[in-house]
């Protein structure tokens, strides 16, 4: 089983829901830098988990108003040749071998009861090796994009984060000796008040240079 991280997941998870969306748009919905995504895409393409960018047909608007699903039962001895030919039959969209009392389970489309009728009595019904044939009508299909969840190791931890090709962006790094002026900043508040450590009161000479220094907005950054 393939190893994905939560960025994988969600990028996966906007895909499902819209293949067609741009890499900007949907950095800027999992807030994610542009070029991770990309490497990201490029990466799930690469390992076969991405197979490819498609589009969802509405096939009612195209004739097709009927579906059905028919069990077939075959010879279990031409079994290969029964899938080979559901396959190839134009109105067959799925097929999926099953246990059961049937061999396969066919979903077809048909422009009209007619159709669907010649599409299973003198195509499906026809072929080779298939021995008995039933039709289930459907009167409603509804259907759901997949949740993409993160596989479990044992003991629940999530799985590894595999290394980017190019880091998320950071913020600026603090200086070696910021902790140290930032603990010094801190007791010359407590001593001399915070007006003299932002420098809108004078002190003493000996402190002034420490407290030009809390007075910097970089220290301050870095004291937080």
């Amino acid at each position: 089983m393939a190893k994905l991280d939560d960025i994988d997941a969600r990028i996966l998870q906007e895909l499902v829901r819209d293949s067609n969306q741009s890499i900007p748009k949907l950095s800027r919905k999992i807030n994610v830098n542009t070029s991770v995504v990309y490497s990201r895409i490029k990466r799930l393409v690469r390992r076969g988990i991405i197979r490819r960018f498609t589009v969802e047909v509405d096939e009612a608007q195209l004739g097709y108003t009927v579906s059905a699903y028919v069990g077939v039962s075959s010879d279990s001895k031409k079994r290969d040749a029964v899938l080979e030919g559901l396959k190839g039959l134009a109105e067959v969209r799925e097929v999926a071998e099953v246990t059961g009392r049937f061999d396969f389970i066919v979903l077809v489309k048909a422009r009209g009861l007619e159709e669907l009728h010649s599409v299973i009595s003198q195509k499906i019904g026809m072929l080779d090796g298939v021995e008995h044939t039933e039709t289930f009508i459907s009167m409603r299909h509804e259907s759901k994009p997949p949740e993409i969840r993160l596989g479990q190791r044992e003991g629940g931890r999530r799985p590894e984060r595999p290394h980017d090709s190019e880091p998320l962006a950071r913020g600026p790094t603090p200086s070696p000796g910021a902790p140290a002026r930032a603990r010094r900043c801190a007791v010359l508040i407590a001593v001399l008040g915070p007006g003299v450590a932002r420098g809108r009161l004078r002190p003493p000479p000996r402190d002034s240079r420490i407290a030009q220094r809390c007075s910097r907005p970089r220290v301050l950054l870095a004291s937080r």
